[in-house]
């Protein structure tokens, strides 16, 4: 991301700063993807050695939209899965914008290592297990993703080398109680806008 592109964001009206403190815990040190929805930053914590990816709503007056966002944090706090992307706080800035703090990921998106060619069929068939257990756990729960593909899975690098699997983005999510009422519909442009960053918590992009 250009130092144009940052500014940009920067100058969106009620939109945090770099440098800025979110909920009195969260240094803002990084842009790791922005859309027209929202914009994902890096923040370190305050008190402990630890980061994390805060997803920021762009302030609107459609409070529709508000009401998704909190709904995909809560949605993905219950789920506690090591294969979907762990979802620790929700709140609002200062300038009432909403946010969620998530786990910061180290690695690419499915989509981002597709496009360097082939990947070993073992590890496919590894990725593909994990996926269909996160979905099939967020099921069991009663939650739809509606919106799975390869940028919505990312594969994380863990510390000790190995690759897995982390279902993001559920967006708007949906009961699978009200399946049977209403026809389905297309992603939500929320999820579409924002883009997958290498390193990443969510978002939202």
């Amino acid at each position: 991301m250009s130092p144009g592109d940052a500014g940009e964001m920067h100058a969106r009206p009620g939109l945090p700063r770099l440098g800025s403190v979110v909920g009195e815990s969260y240094r803002l040190v990084k842009i790791l993807g922005a859309g027209g929805a929202g914009t994902v930053f890096e923040a370190e914590h305050l008190r402990l050695p630890r980061r994390f990816a805060i997803k920021v709503l762009h302030p609107g007056p459609d409070g529709r939209a508000h009401a998704r966002f909190r709904r995909e944090a809560e949605t993905i706090a219950a789920l506690h899965h090591p294969h979907i992307v762990q979802v620790f706080d929700y709140a609002a800035t200062a300038q009432g914008a909403p946010y969620m703090v998530m786990e910061l990921l180290e690695g690419e998106t499915l989509l981002e290592r597709l496009r360097r060619g082939q990947m070993p069929i073992g590890q496919v068939v590894e990725l593909l297990a994990q996926t269909a257990d996160a979905v099939a756990a967020a099921h069991q729960h009663g939650v739809i993703h509606r919106d799975l593909k390869p940028e919505n899975l990312f594969l994380r690098r863990r510390s000790d080398g190995a690759i897995d699997v982390q279902v993001l983005d559920f967006g708007s999510p949906r009961s699978s109680a009200s399946r049977s009422r209403r026809p389905a519909t297309a992603s939500s442009s929320a999820r579409r806008a924002t883009p997958r960053p290498s390193r990443c918590g969510a978002t939202g992009r």
